[in-house]
């Protein structure tokens, strides 16, 4: 669920703050603090046509083709 050495997209979990209030879970979320030691290993996938591009076939995936029609 969390990523444990790479962040591999984004929005990726990273951790969880559990506290009795919302406060106490305020005053914790000031205290993380997230460093980034590497740049990118990877071009960011950010549209559709970056997955296609990409080569990656993990990435894209083809449940049903419907054929179009002609009205």
């Amino acid at each position: 669920l969390f990523a444990e050495t790479d962040v591999t997209y984004a929005d990726q979990p990273i951790g969880m703050i559990c506290a009795d209030t919302q406060l106490v879970a305020n005053e914790a979320v000031k205290k993380v603090k997230v460093t980034y030691s590497e740049s990118l290993k990877f071009k960011p996938v950010i549209t559709n046509q970056d997955a296609i591009n990409s080569g990656d076939k993990d990435r894209v995936t083809e449940d049903t083709r419907v054929p179009a029609e002609r009205k």
